[in-house]
C-alpha cells in the first residue's frame, strides 16, 4: 500500500472475503483496511476523485455473508512522503525509516503543501487533508477514523 502502481501485478478478478470486526458494527462500511490493503467503496471513491487525489483505484469484489458484491476498488496512494519532522517528534525508526514507536508525532506541513492525500513513510499510514476528512465525513461515509497528529501514539 502506497507506492508505484500495482495493477500490472495485481490479478485481473480482485477478491476480497470480508467480515465483520470485533469492534466495529455490522455491515459494510466504505472504508476496510487490512495489513497492507485499503479498500473503499464507489461514494468513498467518488469523494477522494473530487480532490483530484493522487490514488490508483483498482475495481475489486467482495464477498460478505456469502454474497459477493462489486462496487469496491483497492485504494493505492501514489504519493509517499516522508513527512514526519523527526526533530520536532519523539519517534523511534528502524533501519528503513519505519516508527518502532511514537511519543510524540509532528508531521513537516511542507511536505504535504497542495497534497489532499499521501501515504506517510515512517508511519506506515495514510494522511488526509483536512477538508478531505471533512468531506468524507459529510458524505456519510464510514469505517474511515481520523487522528489528529498530536493524539498519535505507537508503543
Amino acid at each position: 500500500m502506497g507506492g508505484p502502481p500495482m495493477s500490472k501485478r495485481l490479478p485481473h478478478n480482485l477478491f476480497f472475503e470480508v467480515s465483520d470486526g470485533f469492534e466495529s458494527p455490522s455491515g459494510l462500511p466504505d472504508f476496510i483496511s487490512g495489513i497492507g490493503f485499503m479498500l473503499v467503496s464507489h461514494r468513498l471513491k467518488r469523494v477522494l476523485e473530487s480532490f483530484k487525489v493522487e490514488v490508483e483505484f483498482v475495481a475489486a469484489q467482495i464477498q460478505y455473508e456469502s454474497a459477493r458484491r462489486a462496487g469496491y476498488f483497492l485504494a493505492n496512494p501514489l504519493r509517499v512522503v516522508r513527512g514526519v519532522d523527526l526533530q520536532a517528534s519523539s519517534i523511534e525508526l528502524d533501519e528503513v525509516g519505519i516508527a518502532l514507536s511514537v511519543t510524540k508525532l509532528v508531521l513537516n506541513d511542507l511536505c504535504f503543501d497542495g497534497i489532499p492525500i499521501a501515504f506517510v513513510h515512517e508511519i506506515v499510514m495514510v494522511a488526509v487533508q483536512t477538508e478531505v476528512a471533512d468531506a468524507i465525513s459529510k458524505a456519510g461515509c464510514t469505517g474511515c477514523r481520523f487522528t489528529d497528529p498530536s493524539t498519535y501514539r505507537l508503543h
